[in-house]
C-alpha cells in the first residue's frame, strides 16, 4: 500500500511453472487480495497520493475530502494525524465501525481495537467537512 501512497503502481511478481501452472499461494494471494478490495478498493482504485508522511504517522491515500490511512500490520499503537481540523466521520472501511478521534494538541489520534486488527492493511476512512 505504501507504493500507492506515494503515486506509484503494484505488480505481483509470480510467474507459471513449467507446465503453465500458478503456485498454489498465488491463488491463496489472489483470494486474499480480492476480499480485501470488495471492502477497501475505494482507498486505491482512483484515489490519489498524499504527502503521507507530513500529515500522519501511517501511509495515506485521498479522494476529494476524504483520507484513507492505511493502518499496515507492522503498526503499533495509535493513528495520528498531524495538523488536523476535527473531521465530519472516520471509519473503519472493512466493517463500517464509526472510531472517535482524540485531539491531543495539534494532532488528532484514533486507535483501532485490537480485536478489529486483521493481518491486512487496515483502512480508516477520515472524511472532512
Amino acid at each position: 500500500m505504501q507504493c500507492r501512497t506515494w503515486g506509484g503502481n503494484f505488480l505481483l511478481n509470480c510467474g507459471p511453472a513449467p507446465d503453465g501452472t500458478m503456485p498454489a499461494d498465488f491463488y491463496t494471494r489472489c483470494d486474499e487480495l480480492a476480499a480485501w478490495m470488495a471492502h477497501s478498493r475505494e482507498a486505491l482504485i482512483g484515489a490519489d497520493p498524499t504527502p503521507g508522511e507530513a500529515l500522519a504517522n501511517v501511509p495515506m491515500t485521498r479522494r476529494g475530502s476524504t483520507w484513507y490511512l492505511h493502518v499496515l500490520p507492522k503498526h503499533q499503537g495509535p493513528v495520528e494525524i498531524r495538523h488536523a481540523d476535527t473531521p465530519r466521520s472516520a471509519r473503519l472501511l472493512r466493517t463500517g465501525a464509526p472510531l472517535s478521534p482524540i485531539r491531543q494538541g495539534e494532532a488528532l489520534t484514533l486507535t483501532l481495537p485490537s480485536e478489529t486488527r486483521t493481518g491486512l492493511d487496515d483502512v480508516v476512512a477520515v472524511t472532512w467537512a
